[in-house]
């Protein structure tokens, strides 16, 4: 299978996704999946970042200036479409470099994103000790894993 350039992927891109889709219908979550991390480095960068916001298979995206970070969550078979872009970064995503990198391990999801901290800590997990810290009675509203979070009103 070629890699499709992004401006030509609308109807190539939903037939993808149903691809995606079947697989799981039919294996479940026993398809393996791999973390691969793509930088990318081109003028365009902001507008491929767009492209990518909505895929299935992006952890997490972000630029400056002229950089672009995507961490792809992908199955282990399709590291060819990554692969495309990495060999021809011009034709495929328009931006004149592309590195992939495959991932052991992506630590970024936080509790608190999640909706999952508690906030039964006297001290936040990193040492921090909110009562002694000169920033949370100016600035800071606490760690949220702590009994301290949301009890300052910050200025």
């Amino acid at each position: 299978m070629e890699f499709i350039p992004l401006s030509h992927r609308s109807s190539v891109f939903v037939s993808f996704k149903e691809y995606i889709l079947l697989l799981r219908w039919k294996w479940g979550d026993s398809v393996k999946n791999t973390n691969y991390l793509l930088i990318g480095k081109g003028r365009n960068s902001g507008e491929v970042l767009k492209s990518f916001e909505n895929c299935p298979y992006v952890v997490s995206c972000s630029c400056s200036k002229e950089f672009l970070w995507v961490n792809f969550k992908l199955p282990v078979d399709h590291k060819w479409w990554l692969e495309g872009a990495e060999e021809d970064p011009v034709n495929t995503l328009g931006l004149e470099s592309v590195e992939v990198f495959e991932l052991s391990r992506i630590s970024g999801e936080s509790a608190f994103s999640e909706g999952k901290t508690e906030g039964l800590l006297s001290i936040a997990p990193c040492g921090s000790d909110c009562l002694q810290c000169p920033l949370y009675s100016s600035r800071c509203g606490g760690c949220p894993e702590t009994v301290y979070f949301g009890r300052n009103e910050t200025k």
